[in-house]
């Protein structure tokens, strides 16, 4: 037999089913809406509507979290590739030959030129007719 809850406000379902994803960490492999479906409920209940979540059987957790592992494995090989070549590009870096706090501009100090007069177009530039 499977767990299930049943709850009356559907953004509550669906938080509930992210913290379950959450706490077993099945972010990559699935959304917490694929737990959660609305029932029809009758006048036992008194709810308008009504939303199920459902956790997932043994054997679907068991290959949630095999996806979840193997997309893992690969997220942390691609992170040590980057490092590495973080590295080698660190290595074959000279060193910077400006001190870098040099480069620290204060931006108030810097002001604009002046805007152009503003009024009477220049009437030398328009051509005689």
């Amino acid at each position: 037999m499977s767990e299930t809850q049943v709850i009356s406000d559907k953004k509550q379902a669906i938080d509930i089913s992210q913290a379950w994803i959450n706490s077993n960490g099945l972010n990559d492999v699935c959304k917490a809406k694929n737990f959660v479906m609305k029932i029809p409920v009758n006048k036992i209940y008194q709810m308008e509507e009504a939303y199920l979540f459902l956790v997932p059987t043994n054997n679907i957790f068991e290959e949630l979290s095999e996806k979840a592992d193997g997309l893992n494995a690969m997220k942390l090989s691609k992170i040590r590739a980057l490092e590495e070549e973080v590295a080698s590009l660190r290595s074959s870096m000279k060193p910077p030959s400006v001190d870098v706090e040099d480069l620290n501009i204060n931006l108030s100090d810097y002001s604009r030129p002046p805007h152009p007069p503003i009024g009477q177009p220049n009437i030398d530039n328009y051509p005689n007719y």
